[in-house]
C-alpha cells in the first residue's frame, strides 16, 4: 500500500502483480509494460526476471526516510494503473486505468456513502480490479483499510470474529467467496454497513438469506468490467429474488445502454448488448490499438465521448428502474 501511494505520489502508474502468479506471467507484464522499477517483499526477487531496479520493501526502513512532502505534477488524465485481464481467451490484456478513471468510481458516488468514520478491508488480490475499490474507496474518503491474511478471509469463523473485533462497515466479496461464507454463515456480515457482491451471477437463494439474516444490512449486487473501472452498475436488495437479481442501475458519472448490433438503443425488455460509458472507460489496451478500436467505440449519443462494448447480453426492465 505505501509502495502504490508513493508511485502516484511521484506522477507514476503502478502495475499490480500478485506474488502466486506464475513467473512466466509475471515476466510477460514487466515487458510489455516496460516497468522501470520492481518493488517486492524479500525472497520474491526472482518471481519473473527483470532488467530494471529491483527494491525490496522495508517499512521499517522507510519509516526513517524523510517525511517531507513533495509536489505531484500528476493530471486527471494520466495514467494511475495497468490491470491485466485474465487472458482465458489468449494474450493477457493490460487495462490502462487513468485517476479519472479511479476518483469517478470512489467519489461522490450514489453507491456509496464511505466517509472518514468507515472501516475497509481487503479481500481480493491486488491483481483482481475490485482492489481499485477497496484501497481508494477506502483512502480517498478519509477511512481506514484493513489488510488480513488469507488464512482469516477463508475461515468464516475466524473472517467474522474479524469483521466484528475491528468494526468493519464496508465489504466487497466475489461471488464464489460470498457463496462460500454465507453457507456457512449467513449471519457473519450483521455487523457491517453495506456488502457489495459481484463477479458472476448471484445465487438468490443465498442472497435472500443474507438479507433476512443480517436486516440493517445495505446489501448490493454489483457489476462492472475492468475496462469500465471496477464497477459500472448497482443494485440494492430491497425484497426476496426467487430469479435472476437485477444488476441495477449505472453508477455516478456513469452510463448504460442497451444496443443492438448497429449500436441504436433497444426498446424496454429487448435483449441486447450492455455498452457503458462516462468517466470510468478506460484509455485501452496497453499495446494493443485494434482490441482497443474493437470494444472501445465513438459514444453514440454523445460526440467526443467513448463507450466500451463489454459483450454481455442484458435487457432494461422498468419496473427495477421505478423501484430504485
Amino acid at each position: 500500500m505505501i509502495s502504490v501511494l508513493a508511485v502516484l505520489k511521484a506522477g507514476g502508474a503502478f502495475l499490480p502483480l500478485d506474488a502466486e502468479l506464475p513467473p512466466e506471467r509475471v515476466s510477460f507484464m514487466l515487458e510489455e509494460t516496460q516497468a522501470k522499477m520492481l518493488i517486492v517483499q524479500k525472497g520474491l526477487e526472482q518471481n519473473g526476471a527483470f532488467s530494471g531496479t529491483c527494491m525490496i520493501a522495508d517499512a521499517q526502513a522507510l519509516m526513517e526516510e524523510n517525511h517531507f512532502p513533495i509536489n505531484s505534477s500528476s493530471s486527471p488524465d494520466d495514467l494511475a494503473y495497468i490491470m491485466y485481464t485474465s487472458g482465458s481467451t489468449g494474450r493477457p490484456k493490460g487495462v490502462m486505468i487513468t485517476n479519472r478513471n479511479v476518483v469517478s468510481l470512489v467519489r461522490n458516488s450514489n453507491y456509496t456513502s464511505a466517509s472518514g468514520d468507515d472501516r475497509f478491508i481487503m479481500t481480493g488480490s491486488i491483481s483482481f480490479d475490485a482492489v481499485t475499490f477497496e484501497m481508494f474507496g477506502a483512502l480517498l474518503n478519509g477511512a481506514s483499510l484493513h489488510i488480513i491474511d488469507q488464512s482469516t478471509l477463508l475461515s468464516p469463523d475466524r473472517f467474522g470474529a474479524y469483521l466484528i473485533e475491528n468494526d468493519i462497515t464496508v465489504l466487497f466479496l466475489t461471488t464464489a467467496l460470498f457463496n462460500q461464507l454465507a453457507q456457512v454463515r449467513a449471519d457473519m456480515f450483521s455487523g457491517l454497513h453495506t456488502l457489495y457482491v459481484g463477479g458472476e451471477a448471484l445465487s438468490p437463494a443465498l442472497m435472500n438469506a443474507v438479507r433476512h439474516a443480517c436486516p440493517d444490512l445495505a446489501l448490493h449486487n454489483i457489476y462492472g468490467p475492468t475496462e469500465n473501472t471496477t464497477f459500472s452498475t448497482f443494485f440494492k436488495m430491497k425484497r426476496d429474488y426467487a430469479g435472476p437479481i437485477p444488476i441495477g442501475k449505472p453508477i455516478s458519472n456513469s452510463t448504460a445502454y442497451i444496443l443492438d448490433a448497429k449500436g441504436k438503443l433497444l426498446p424496454i425488455g429487448v435483449p441486447g448488448e450492455l455498452c457503458v460509458g462516462g468517466d470510468g472507460v478506460a484509455k485501452g489496451y496497453l499495446n494493443r490499438e485494434d482490441l482497443t478500436n474493437a470494444v472501445f467505440s465513438p459514444h453514440p449519443f454523445l460526440p467526443g465521448e467513448r463507450i466500451y462494448r463489454t459483450g454481455d447480453l442484458a435487457r432494461w426492465q422498468l419496473r427495477i428502474h421505478q423501484q430504485d
